[in-house]
């Protein structure tokens, strides 16, 4: 599996400062950190609430969350839905995602008492910085010869269409919704994606998935959906790992 960023920080405002010093160590490795201050200018525009979903989602191998008194504090605001979407991604995923770096004695019901964290206080930002690279050296997800050609699978529901204002047809039957809908996404990730191809997709009267094909090489190449809109990214996955009867790369 490839990510499209190594770490995501999450942090809360007041813990920025924090988090700038260890964005900066992590990035002296040449690792690729989600560090939202840094990505200003491809936000803009976008919706927080999907921007939120990939980025501390499927984007990110590991999310760092900052942990402070201040950081849950904020109960319903952003630290709490990166924490969320990150431990969404764990139970997916089967593994450790969300890595905590406590800088307060902090309890929380969404942080299990036998989770081990990094103590920022008792390791300092350097040597926290060391493990995080440790973790994500042990993980080995840098190949030395990436594949080429990729899965992606992307989800809606269908209820939750309700949300945009758009021009897609809600009034449609649900099959020829689901139609229309893969050919628009078809036609939006013609324009980023090379080779693009509909493998399969699954309708359960909910829900409508659908998983690609595609070109891509890592090494040239930065992974660019574009402007998805309601569809949320589900797995980005080398595609001989799932088709491994198909020819070798």
């Amino acid at each position: 599996m490839v990510y499209k960023f190594d770490f995501a920080l999450s942090f809360a405002g007041e813990e920025v400062g924090i988090a700038q010093d260890l964005n900066s160590l992590l990035k002296k490795s040449n690792v690729n950190v989600f560090f939202w201050h840094d990505y200003k200018h491809t936000q803009c525009g976008k919706r927080l609430k999907e921007e939120v979903k990939s980025n501390y989602g499927a984007y990110s191998h590991f999310v760092i969350a900052i942990i402070s008194n201040t950081y849950f504090e904020k109960e319903k605001e952003w630290p709490k839905k990166e924490f969320n979407e990150a431990k969404k991604q764990e139970r997916k995923r089967g593994c450790e995602t969300l890595i905590p770096v406590l800088i307060d004695n902090v309890k929380y019901k969404g942080l299990e008492k036998d989770r081990i964290y990094i103590n920022l206080r008792k390791e300092g930002i350097i040597n926290t910085s060391n493990i995080l690279l440790e973790k994500l050296k042990e993980a080995n997800i840098i190949s030395e010869i990436p594949p080429t050609k990729w899965i992606i699978t992307l989800g809606l529901i269908i209820e939750d269409l309700d949300e945009y204002n758009t021009e897609i047809p809600l009034s449609y039957p649900y099959w020829k919704l689901c139609d229309y809908l893969e050919e628009d996404l078809m036609g939006m990730l013609c324009n980023n994606l090379n080779n693009v191809q509909l493998l399969e997709d699954k309708r359960d009267g909910e829900c409508l998935s659908v998983r690609l094909s595609f070109d891509w090489n890592p090494l040239t190449e930065e992974f660019n959906l574009g402007n998805i809109k309601w569809w949320d990214l589900l797995e980005l996955i080398d595609y001989y790992s799932v088709y491994s009867d198909e020819k070798t790369r």
